[in-house]
C-alpha cells in the first residue's frame, strides 16, 4: 500500500508525549480518520522500578530507555485494511533514561499493539504488517545500558478519544475515555553473562604452589543477530540450535565479546571479577532440547597461564591455557526465576532477558584448545538465572 501523510490526524494531548503523527506518517492508505489515541506505560521486566515515568524507583542496569517505538496493527478496527496491517508506527527520543510512557494516534475498534524500546535505526523500514515487524532482524550493536527491548503482541479494543493502558492509571492519567489496567511488559532482547568470581581449588596432582594468572575472558559461539520479536511464545522464542549466524570467536579476538585483563588467582579463596572484565551481553541462543553440537552452544572461556610444582619438584607451566564453560547446556534444562508472570521458560543455552551468573572453580591446568577441552580440563560453574530472569552456574574446570 502507498504510504501517505496522515491528513486527518487527531491532535489529542498526552501526559508525556504528543500524539500528533506528523513525524511518522507510516500509515498504509488511511482512508478512515484516526479517532482514538492510546497512551501506554511500560516497564522492563527485571528492573526494580514501577515502570511509570513519574514513579520509577531505580534505573536498574540494562533498563535505560533511549528511544521508544510503538506500533498499532489492524485487528478489525479498519474495515478497509487487512488484519495485521500497520495502522500507525511512531518513534520518539525518550525524555529521560527512565521515561516509560508513550502515546500514538489509532482507530476505534480492535487493534494489536507492540512496544519497542531502543530500536535500531531503520529496523522496521518498509515493514507494513505485524508479521513484517515480527520478522525484523536486529543487527544493532549490543548496548548494556540501552539494550533493545520488546513487548508481546497486546490486543486492545479501543474507544473513541483517549485510551490509557497503565497501572494506577487514574492517578497517573486522570483524564481518559477508556482504561486498561496493566502496564505493558517489555523484555530485553539480549542475555547477560556475568563471570562473577574465580576460585582455585586444584586436584592434588596440580595443587602444590598452584597459581593462575588470568589474561582474558571471552564468549565463544555467539549469535551475530536475532529476531526482534519472539515467534514461538509470548515474548521469547526458544530458537532451534541451527548453525546459521553463529560466530566461533575461538581465539577471543572479537571486540565486545572479549575482555583482556590481568588477574592473579592463588590460594583457595574466591576471587571476585570486576563487571568491566567479567560481564558480557549476547543475543538469544537457546533451545528447547540440549544443544547436541557444542560448536553451536554459547560458551564462556577463561584464558590464562597456570603454574604448579610437580611431585619431582619441577615447576610446570601451562601457558595460555583455556577453561571453557558451555552455558546452561547440561543434561537438565534450567527454568527461569523471573518477575514477568510468564512460566514454562525452561530452556538450554542462553535465553533473552536472562542473566547467567557464573562462579567458576578451576581444578586443573586447563586445555590447549577452547573448542576441545581435554579430560584434564574441568570447570564447575553455578549458573544462576537472575531479576532479569536469572540462572546461576558454578562450574569446576580442570
Amino acid at each position: 500500500m502507498k504510504f501517505q501523510n496522515l491528513i486527518y490526524a487527531t491532535m489529542v494531548a498526552c501526559a508525556f508525549s504528543a500524539c500528533s503523527n506528523d513525524d511518522d506518517p507510516n500509515i498504509p492508505d488511511p482512508a478512515q480518520e484516526l479517532d482514538a489515541t492510546l497512551t501506554v506505560a511500560f516497564n522492563a521486566v527485571g528492573s526494580n522500578g514501577s515502570g511509570l515515568k513519574s514513579q520509577t524507583k531505580s534505573n536498574a542496569q540494562g533498563s535505560e530507555v533511549g528511544k521508544i517505538g510503538i506500533a498499532v496493527f489492524n485487528d478489525g478496527a479498519m474495515t478497509n485494511m487487512a488484519t495485521g496491517a500497520l495502522i500507525n508506527y511512531k518513534e520518539r527520543i525518550a525524555n529521560t533514561v527512565t521515561d516509560t510512557t508513550d502515546c500514538i494516534d489509532a482507530k476505534e475498534g480492535a487493534v494489536k499493539v507492540l512496544v519497542v524500546v531502543n530500536p535500531s535505526e531503520n529496523v522496521f523500514q518498509g515493514k507494513t504488517t505485524l508479521e513484517g515487524f515480527k520478522e525484523a532482524i536486529s543487527a544493532a550493536d549490543l548496548n548494556s545500558a540501552q539494550p533493545l527491548m520488546a513487548s508481546a503482541t497486546i490486543s486492545y479494543n479501543l474507544k473513541k478519544g483517549r485510551n490509557v493502558a497503565s497501572a494506577n492509571s487514574e492517578t497517573v492519567f486522570p483524564v481518559a475515555d477508556n482504561r486498561f489496567t496493566d502496564n505493558i511488559k517489555v523484555f530485553r532482547n539480549v542475555a547477560n553473562i556475568d563471570l562473577e568470581s574465580i576460585t582455585l581449588k586444584p586436584r592434588a596432582d596440580f595443587a602444590t604452589n598452584a597459581k593462575l594468572v588470568v589474561s582474558k575472558a571471552f564468549i565463544m559461539h555467539y549469535r551475530s543477530n536475532v529476531k526482534v520479536f519472539g515467534a514461538a511464545t509470548a515474548w521469547c522464542p526458544v530458537v532451534n540450535d541451527a548453525s546459521d549466524n553463529i560466530v566461533s570467536n575461538s581465539t577471543g579476538a572479537e571486540g565486545i565479546y572479549t575482555h583482556s585483563f590481568s588477574q592473579d588467582i592463588t590460594g583457595t579463596n574466591e576471587v571476585k571479577v570486576s563487571a568491566k572484565d567479567g560481564e558480557f551481553f549476547v543475543y538469544d541462543n537457546s533451545s528447547s532440547t540440549r544443544i547436541a553440537s557444542v560448536e553451536k552452544a554459547t560458551a564462556l572461556v577463561i584464558q590464562g597461564t597456570y603454574t604448579y610444582t610437580a611431585s619431582n619438584g619441577q615447576t610446570v607451566t601451562s601457558k595460555d591455557a583455556y577453561w571453557t564453560v558451555y552455558i546452561n547446556n547440561n543434561e537438565v534444562a534450567n527454568n527461569v526465576t523471573n518477575d514477568s508472570g510468564y512460566t514454562n521458560l525452561s530452556h538450554f543455552g542462553v535465553l533473552r532477558n536472562v542473566k547467567y551468573v557464573i562462579n567458576a572453580t578451576i581444578t586443573g591446568p586447563g586445555s590447549d584448545d577452547p573448542e576441545t577441552p581435554t579430560g584434564a580440563a574441568s570447570i564447575t560453574s553455578n549458573i544462576e538465572i537472575v531479576p532479569w530472569g536469572t540462572v546461576a552456574l558454578n562450574p569446576d574446570i580442570d
